[in-house]
């Protein structure tokens, strides 16, 4: 078990001071007003070794004060840096007022440095993981231009119904990924088959029916996000309980699904194929209605028809 960090990270401290400064703010105030001081502010220790100050005006002086006291912060014995203060209060009743206060800042600032730290940890897994959801979806690009194209589409299109839906906002980056990586498991079809120009036979749709299973193992790996898996799992499941893998009907379909199914169909129909031309908007627009609760969720095809009626051009 790694012990805890209270000390700041030296090459973070553009981000420390934006979100210490929020920090300090309230027990500067608090301060400040019990102990009727001109100033006060804080100077912490980096691991490195270094000092930062986190000043009332966030600059790094302190104050043009020649009468300030300071006083440690430590945690665990180990000192954090030191509180600085500056007025017409005696040293006896300083450390008189700030006996029983000092413990409870230090450890307010250790609870906040670790707070931070860990949020720049998440952050950088975060990114890394989106970074890999992109590579991702690169690779499949690579086998298959248009299946990259189509990405791309379906990913903008569907954050745009997401908006209109006012789905929770915390949802949207994991249905993004979803959307994106919807055909990853296409990884995993043979090229004659993934790229055959012509229609598939009974046993090759099967096999290209697979790709949901094979993508939701891919993305299952790398994250529990469940819009995400919802989205690669289920988008080809339809409202009769005619589609796969599960035969899931109705309501039993993630909403997630739901929606994107309606993106995912209306753009497959307006690009060209090796098999046929793209269909007019327009048409695709009125399959999409023709086909309200056998293939589609009712609510889904109406919202989706005004987010076309705003954004494309039909």
């Amino acid at each position: 078990m790694q012990p805890d960090r209270f000390l700041l990270s030296s090459e973070r401290l553009q981000s420390f001071q934006e979100e210490m400064l929020v920090w300090w703010q309230g027990w500067r105030e608090f301060l400040k007003k019990k102990l009727r001081l001109e100033a006060i502010w804080i100077e912490l220790l980096t691991e490195k070794g270094e000092t930062f100050k986190i000043t009332e005006q966030s600059s790094a002086g302190g104050g043009p004060y020649g009468n300030s006291r300071r006083f440690p912060l430590i945690v665990q014995e180990e000192i954090l840096g030191w509180l600085y203060v500056a007025g017409n209060v005696t040293k006896q009743l300083l450390e008189e007022e700030l006996t029983g206060l000092l413990p409870l800042l230090g450890y307010g600032l250790s609870q906040e440095i670790k707070r931070i730290h860990l949020k720049n940890n998440y952050q950088a897994l975060s990114d890394q993981q989106n970074d890999i959801f992109e590579n991702l979806a690169r690779i499949l690009g690579l086998r298959d231009y248009e299946t990259e194209a189509h990405t791309m589409r379906v990913s903008q299109l569907t954050m745009l119904l997401v908006e209109y839906l006012q789905l929770p906002s915390e949802q949207w980056g994991a249905i993004q990924r979803g959307a994106l990586l919807h055909d990853i498991g296409k990884l995993g079809i043979p090229d004659e088959i993934l790229l055959k120009p012509g229609s598939l036979t009974v046993l090759e749709r099967r096999m290209m029916e697979m790709h949901v299973m094979y993508g939701y193992n891919i993305l299952s790996s790398l994250t529990n996000a469940r819009p995400s898996l919802d989205i690669v799992l289920y988008h080809h499941e339809r409202w009769d309980g005619s589609g796969y893998p599960a035969h899931l009907h109705g309501a039993q379909i993630p909403l997630v699904a739901r929606l994107f199914a309606v993106v995912d169909v209306y753009d497959a129909l307006t690009s060209d194929r090796p098999y046929r031309a793209a269909w007019s908007p327009d048409r695709a627009l009125s399959y999409l209605m023709e086909n309200v609760d056998k293939q589609f969720d009712a609510e889904m095809v109406a919202a989706f028809l005004e987010v076309a009626r705003r954004h494309l051009k039909t």
